[in-house]
């Protein structure tokens, strides 16, 4: 996890923003290409803070891995809220079902799901 990363020797920055950036997104920082590696966000005074880690884009390393039983594996799943082009799914015969399901990212091509409609999450 993020412990690994801070104690891995390699030089890191931590930032505090209100923007939001993905997770292995790069930008320029120092005149150095950057990587987002680990994120916290918090809301302080009804606004939402993030802190991240910023790590050398050379210096970040990752362990390339295949799950063998998950090729071509699909979940069917009920559209339950859309937000532009953000969908909040309820996976069937999900046994760690929960409320606070995160929005996933939905690529419109010529019409995006209503709500109550089945999709496959592939």
């Amino acid at each position: 996890g993020d412990e690994s990363l801070l104690n891995s020797g390699k030089a890191c920055y931590k930032v505090t923003v209100r923007e939001h950036y993905e997770i292995g997104e790069r930008l320029t920082f120092l005149d150095e290409t950057q990587v987002f590696v680990a994120r916290v966000s918090r809301l302080e005074h009804r606004e939402v803070i993030n802190e991240y880690i910023l790590m050398k884009e050379s210096d970040v390393k990752t362990k390339a891995y295949q799950n063998e039983k998950l090729i071509g594996a699909a979940l069917f799943a009920k559209v339950c809220q859309v937000e532009n082009e953000l969908v909040r799914v309820s996976i069937d015969d999900d046994e760690n079902y929960s409320d606070d399901k995160a929005f996933l990212n939905y690529a419109t091509v010529y019409s995006s799901p209503e709500g109550g409609e089945l999709v496959l999450y592939a």
